[in-house]
């Protein structure tokens, strides 16, 4: 076992898996591209998240769409939020030969990220986490969900080329992104869990399996799927990931009994009506709770079953570390 994960596995008082990728940024007065295009404001954010809820890991506010950035899909770019792709225009082999010559390392803002990963990993000591988008999932961003899903079926051949294509640009970038001092790589693929499960393992898992049997030699791999997954755990913990983060919906107890014990879990406090709605009082209560049904499981992380909203108080962040650390 790896060396962070035996440091976990041991250690006497549980980790916090982090999801919370923007949250840091309304700790500022900054717009979400402000800290794109700038590698020290994002350390900025990270040494702010110390002093104010510091977790078991740092990590670089979350760019779910930096490949549709760089390939120069139509963005909606709020000013205190997450960008979104409102253009799906790769509907073709064609058009992915059109975009095959980007480049994870110079093109869009790749380095920036890249540099911003580098400069926190530095500053602070502890294990850097990064997140980024799963084959299928970035497939359903460039062509659209209904038509790629669609496609796994009526058109095989555009189907296979472009999770093909996907997998190999995320994979690029997971091996950049280690380059630069990530620690722990989560494929985030919520896609997974309305597509078929025979057609994923049939289509896409290969591919999984290769991004992350690639990460697995130089950091610490993770899998998050949203959803009911219980259709897709064995996908999941076939797919090589030595960090399985679950979103809110499911059952702990029956995950932790599905899992190997030398496969990690992570969740699964609900993000919204437990961290953004909540207080400090029925957070803690939550926190405490899922504890106590954890207890005794050593492959077990405190997180949360998606990335909380950017405007979940800190209070309720500081109620679960409280929760973790007292009980």
């Amino acid at each position: 076992m790896k060396k962070l994960l035996e440091e976990i596995k041991n250690s006497k008082k549980r980790f916090i898996y982090p999801q919370m990728g923007g949250m840091g940024l309304m700790l500022t007065n900054y717009t979400m591209y402000e800290v794109y295009k700038d590698s020290d404001k994002q350390l900025e954010i990270a040494k702010l998240i110390e002093e104010k809820f510091p977790t078991d890991f740092t990590y670089t506010v979350d760019f779910g769409t930096i490949f549709q950035d760089a390939i120069g899909l139509e963005m909606k770019k709020p000013e205190r939020d997450f960008p979104s792709t409102i253009e799906n225009r790769i509907k073709s082999i064609e058009d992915i030969e059109e975009i095959k010559n980007i480049d994870v390392r110079k093109d869009g803002l790749f380095p920036i990220y890249l540099e911003s990963i580098n400069k926190i990993r530095s500053c602070i000591d502890k294990p850097h986490m990064v997140a980024v988008v799963g084959p299928l999932t970035l497939s359903g961003e460039l062509s659209g969900l209904e038509y790629i899903l669609r496609s796994s079926i009526r058109n095989k051949e555009f189907f296979n080329e472009i999770i093909k294509y996907t997998s190999e640009i995320i994979k690029e970038f997971c091996l950049a992104a280690i380059e630069n001092g990530a620690d722990v790589v989560q494929i985030s693929e919520p896609v997974m869990s309305i597509m078929r499960p025979s057609i994923y393992q049939n289509t896409v898992q290969k591919y999984l399996k290769d991004i992350i049997n690639e990460i697995n030699k130089k950091a610490v791999s993770s899998l998050h799927v949203c959803g009911d997954t219980r259709k897709y755990m064995n996908m999941m913990v076939e797919s090589g990931a030595e960090i399985l983060s679950l979103d809110q919906i499911m059952d702990m107890e029956w995950v932790i009994k599905n899992v190997p014990d030398d496969v990690f879990v992570a969740g699964n406090l609900d993000p919204v009506e437990v961290m953004e709605n909540g207080n400090y009082e029925s957070v803690y209560k939550e926190a405490a709770n899922l504890m106590k049904i954890m207890k005794g499981h050593k492959n077990y992380m405190m997180s949360f079953g998606c990335d909380c909203p950017l405007d979940t108080p800190i209070d309720n962040m500081l109620a679960v570390i409280d929760a973790v650390n007292e009980l």
